[in-house]
């Protein structure tokens, strides 16, 4: 590295980040703390991103409590974006529930997605099953029911039918 500046060694973390090597980029900090120099904003992000994307959540926690603690560096959307991921990655469900409501900026769609992913993983790790959804319709006197995934009733071709026909027309009617 010819240049070796935070702006450089941000760029090289971050490189490796992206391409799996989130313990070379752990390791790169540590060369770049070694030359004197102070992290910035960017720095803990490649590094939360490095965090997540090895899996090494207690190392991500302690880069999160780390930039916490330095006034230098102010934690934004991004910092706690990538941390509420890397929680859900590694299923720590009530800890990023807690992360995510005493942040004290309002969450983007990352922070739910990330939430919503972990909710998910969660629930398989529960082994939760999900009732299927069921529809209702009364035609001449006879209630007829519809199962969600379910081909068992007899007359469902003849109704995909027309709905494709259906599809077909509202989509030629279509301006």
């Amino acid at each position: 590295m010819v240049s070796k500046d935070v702006v450089s060694f941000n760029a090289m973390i971050m490189g490796l980040t992206v391409n799996g090597e989130g313990e070379e980029a752990l390791r790169l900090f540590s060369k770049m703390q070694e030359f004197g120099l102070q992290p910035n904003a960017g720095t803990f992000l490649g590094l939360l991103c490095a965090c997540c994307h090895s899996g090494l959540a207690e190392k991500g926690r302690q880069i999160f409590v780390d930039m916490t603690s330095r006034s230098s560096v102010s934690l934004e959307l991004e910092h706690y974006a990538c941390y509420i991921d890397l929680l859900a990655r590694v299923g720590l469900v009530e800890e990023e529930f807690e992360v995510v409501f005493l942040m004290p900026v309002k969450p983007n769609k990352f922070v739910w997605s990330a939430l919503l992913g972990a909710l998910r993983w969660l629930i398989r790790e529960k082994g939760v099953k999900k009732q299927p959804g069921c529809s209702r319709i009364s035609v001449n006197g006879v209630v007829h029911e519809f199962l969600e995934g379910s081909p068992s009733y007899p007359q469902i071709k003849s109704i995909g039918r027309t709905l494709n026909g259906l599809l077909k027309q509202m989509k030629e009617a279509r301006p």
